[in-house]
């Protein structure tokens, strides 16, 4: 309840705040120009309040070097002037704590290990990838090169070019898809958050080399984790606590939720409890070079290692290349239904872009389920 309390009085202090200063905001063009009152940034876009109560999201990177600096002036003041919920505060401190626990260095102990991973509230890549030991990475960027490899440069650039598209219909046509009949209305604010936070994740994912088959031929895992990942992780985690906040079996549901207790260590042998609300287990580790990594997995992993290769190479074949084929033109197809959408005018225009597009996925709903069959 007083969580609750808190962030009612926050939302209150922060909406008289917003709704007592109106500014002028102006785009790089000249042709965008707005009285509005700031509401907040969110992603790389600033939500602004019109005169009439309707709030509209300008990316920033659209908006002139004036507005960007009153943006920036204008957020420094609302996070000076509102003092963190507990709440915020809290996972401000989980994420200084898990950021600080991702990196176990050289050596560590199986103790070492286990702190990490009771301090791991989600299944983060980076924190997988650092409880790796060096020849287990090496498996895995060769399995990530082969992946690149294997996938033609037509597939791998219609996959990218729809994302793209996508990225800019969340854009440019937000009001359009908050405004469809087919939203009901009291899911409308929240579709629009959630387009809000999409568009910076799949921005994050265009910018690294995840959009590139060559960049990705010749993946480095250290170099990715330690360069690109962590914009695009900050990026879905505000993403994921958007939607856990409407879903709360979202997100929230992956989350790893056991905890580690060792028991005893023999050598490069230990034994572990793993408690969750729900079940406990007990687990062996081994070490393996200069890591402990659950046994289970160690005795998997080079059969899953090699299942993996034969099935990317399977791709370079005759019947993978025609499978690559279908993806095409299913890719293109969808594609072009998107640029009605992209082009629509009035709402109208969009609601009938959007009643093809959606024919035509059910349409390969249905036949992927036939095939598999």
């Amino acid at each position: 309840m007083s969580r609750m309390i808190g962030c009612l009085a926050f939302l209150l202090c922060h909406s008289i705040l917003v709704t007592s200063h109106a500014e002028t905001w102006s785009d790089v063009s000249g042709k965008f120009r707005v009285e509005a009152a700031f509401v907040g940034v969110v992603g790389n876009q600033v939500q602004l309040k019109k005169a009439d109560g309707r709030v509209i999201n300008v990316p920033i990177a659209k908006l002139d070097a004036a507005s960007i600096a009153q943006a920036k002036r204008l957020h420094e003041q609302a996070n000076a002037s509102v003092k963190p919920t507990a709440r915020v505060a809290e996972e401000a401190a989980v994420a200084t704590a898990e950021s600080s626990a991702a990196s176990l260095g050289q050596d560590p102990t199986i103790e070492d290990t286990l702190n990490v991973l009771n301090r791991t509230r989600y299944a983060d890549p980076a924190i997988f990838w650092d409880l790796l030991p060096r020849t287990y990475r090496r498996d895995v960027n060769e399995l990530v090169r082969l992946f690149a490899k294997s996938c033609d440069a037509e597939t791998w650039n219609a996959v990218v070019g729809l994302v793209r598209k996508v990225h800019r219909l969340f854009d440019e046509k937000e009001d359009r898809i908050v405004g469809s009949p087919a939203v009901p209305a009291a899911q409308k604010e929240d579709v629009r958050q959630v387009l809000v936070v999409t568009g910076p994740v799949l921005q994050a994912i265009l910018s690294s080399d995840l959009a590139e088959r060559g960049a990705m031929q010749s993946f480095d895992g250290d170099q990715f984790f330690q360069s690109q990942y962590p914009e695009l992780k900050k990026q879905v985690i505000e993403f994921a606590e958007v939607v856990d906040k409407m879903q709360p079996d979202g997100f929230a549901a992956q989350k790893f939720d056991f905890t580690m207790q060792l028991v005893s260590v023999d050598g490069d042998t230990a034994v572990v409890n793993a408690t969750s609300p729900t079940q406990q287990k007990e687990m062996r580790f081994r070490r393996i070079e200069d890591r402990w990594l659950p046994e289970e997995l160690l005795d998997r992993w080079s059969t899953d290692m090699t299942a993996a290769k034969r099935a990317l190479e399977a791709l370079q074949s005759d019947e993978g290349r025609e499978a690559m084929t279908g993806i095409n033109q299913a890719i293109s197809m969808v594609s072009g239904m998107l640029d009605p959408l992209l082009e629509a005018k009035t709402q109208e225009e969009f609601e009938s872009g959007a009643m093809s597009l959606a024919v035509f996925v059910q349409f390969l709903k249905a036949s992927t389920g036939a095939s598999e069959r």
